[in-house]
């Protein structure tokens, strides 16, 4: 018989989570480094062995960034609290427009809601894997809300 810690931990690597849950710390370690102006010409594309990949909206944005890298690197990884990234590689290509705040925001999710993931979560010991398996489920009722309206 296995522990529901085991358990947990397998599926979230099996279904990748925690690579997730890194590039999402990462991409908003990004955006609380460079700042309004460059969050807007810029979309962090992925994360591979320590490298951010960003797309940029121009090759002026590009040549601007490149000479700022270490820079933006330094600042990002003071963020995380860690030495993760180890390089950023820019590319040209399609930058989303930003989110602004108050529009098509996904839903909040109600006290009651909040505190039957906490009762869900309430038999995980480990405490890192518990407020893991917690943004999980509110991610998905989040999407779940705004999906079905």
């Amino acid at each position: 018989m296995r522990s529901l810690n085991d358990t947990l931990r397998n599926l979230f690597q099996s279904l990748h989570i925690e690579d997730r849950m890194q590039y999402a710390s990462v991409v908003r370690a990004w955006h609380e480094a460079v700042g309004e102006q460059i969050r807007g010409v810029t979309a962090p594309a992925s994360l591979r062995r320590g490298v951010l990949y960003v797309t940029v909206a121009s090759s002026v944005w590009m040549q601007q960034l490149v000479f700022l890298k270490e820079d933006i690197l330094c600042q990002v990884n003071a963020r995380l609290g860690s030495s993760r990234l180890t390089d950023i590689r820019f590319r040209i290509g399609h930058v989303p427009v930003p989110h602004r705040e108050g529009e098509d925001a996904l839903p909040v999710l109600s006290d009651e809601e909040l505190q039957r993931i906490h009762q869900q979560t309430a038999a995980i010991h480990d405490p890192d894997l518990r407020q893991t398996f917690q943004r999980v489920i509110a991610a998905h009722l989040r999407n779940r809300k705004n999906r079905d309206g």
